[in-house]
């Protein structure tokens, strides 16, 4: 029979604090600042201290719906836990490692309000997932149909930026275009987002142009109830489109438990760098926005229609790393729906670009899967995308199919 695994609200060990409930780590009272995995891992660790967890067991509760190379990935997570404890894995303090088996923590430890003994079956172990979000696209209520582009702008460029905030899991707009539509009635948009997508948020809204004039409404909802988290209304002149969806996002962020509304203030540098916006140009932004609208519609002209404005995008602001994302994933889903003999290649090299410009951007990597895969790669050619992908993977959760990110 497997050892019951031991049940608490927090835990102290050394000068550091776990408290389960908030799930957070800190150091004599400080919110020490660590992504999901290496949290989650601490958090199995301590529930069996003294215990081995074997790296299957890790695997089981950690890395069992993502595509991506879990040693690397468990090694990468154990590396950042010991750094934030200040851990050796040579003379380790708190956290041991079993050859061939796992890892053990070992330092002494102090349970608080501790929650009667539970045991998983087959000496299973668990953690939480990070909260599932779905972004949708912003509705036009201004009666012109050629602004249809900004809906799809503002739910992108908040997808983007939220999925980088650690604890936040972003659907992929490819799931959520398939399974959502806009224009739904909200309590079936809600209980589809809980059914098909097990998303636990709903991010949606709209905006109406007035003359020169914006104004942008969101509501972050919870799935399949409604209840409301957070909601406002941003106005400003239509040329600061940039700053409003910025303010939004910050709403957002703060709004989101476990993530930019836990913080400290002296981490609000790390929240600036999450939320950076990914180019300062308009027409940049504009010819993003109206590609990534026309895209996963997959007709020959809309493909080109949409390439074509991920290359003016590229053109106003050749940094823009969302862009070359977004055009090498044009050029695979071409060659997917249409067997262009050169897309691949062009693929490759927009989606390489697009990771030298920003190494966090998940969907890049799991893009990259998918072209070396079709380029018929050996494994290990491929290890790169593969490695990307399972160290931003808590932000990014992808539809589970045999084309994109599976590798």
């Amino acid at each position: 029979m497997a050892q019951p695994q031991t049940e608490f609200a927090s835990v102290r060990f050394g000068v550091f604090e776990f408290d389960a409930r908030a799930n957070e780590l800190r150091r004599k009272g400080v919110r020490v600042r660590l992504q999901y995995q290496p949290l989650q891992i601490l958090r199995i660790l301590l529930k069996n201290s003294g215990r081995i967890v074997t790296r299957e067991q890790l695997r089981a509760a950690l890395w069992r719906d993502c595509y991506v190379d879990f040693e690397h990935g468990l090694n990468s997570a154990i590396r950042r836990l010991r750094h934030a404890l200040g851990d050796s894995g040579q003379n380790p303090r708190f956290i041991e490692a079993v050859p061939r088996e796992g890892y053990r923590f070992i330092g002494a430890t102090k349970p608080e309000a501790p929650a009667p003994p539970s045991e998983g079956a087959g000496g299973a172990v668990s953690a939480p997932r990070p909260s599932a979000m779905a972004v949708l696209d912003f509705r036009n209520l201004s009666g012109n149909d050629g602004l249809d582009w900004l809906g799809t702008g503002l739910a992108e460029s908040m997808a983007a930026a939220l999925s980088r905030l650690d604890g936040v899991s972003v659907l992929s707009r490819e799931a959520v275009y398939r399974v959502l539509q806009p224009s739904a009635a909200e309590p079936e948009l809600l209980q589809k987002a809980a059914d098909r997508l097990h998303a636990e948020r709903l991010l949606t809204g709209s905006y109406v142009e007035c003359g020169n004039r914006l104004r942008i409404t969101y509501r972050l909802l919870t799935c399949p109830s409604g209840d409301v988290i957070d909601s406002g209304v941003v106005d400003g002149a239509a040329d600061e489109v940039l700053d409003l969806q910025d303010a939004i996002i910050s709403r957002v962020a703060a709004a989101l438990p476990g993530a930019a509304g836990a913080m400290q203030p002296a981490e609000a540098d790390y929240l600036d760098r999450a939320l950076k916006r990914p180019t300062q140009r308009l027409d940049a932004y504009e010819h993003y926005a109206r590609g990534r609208h026309g895209l996963f519609q997959m007709g020959r002209a809309s493909l080109a229609a949409a390439i074509g404005h991920f290359e003016l995008a590229i053109e106003a602001d050749p940094r823009y790393a969302l862009a070359h994302c977004a055009l090498g994933g044009a050029y695979a889903f071409r060659f997917a729906h249409h067997g262009a003999a050169d897309d691949l290649e062009q693929a490759a090299t927009s989606l390489e670009t697009a990771v030298r410009l920003e190494p966090s951007l998940g969907e890049a990597y799991s893009w990259m899967c998918y072209v070396c895969t079709r380029r018929d790669r050996p494994r290990h050619r491929n290890g790169r995308a593969r490695r990307g992908l399972g160290s931003v993977a808590p932000g990014l959760l992808l539809p589970r199919r045999r084309t994109a990110g599976q590798c």
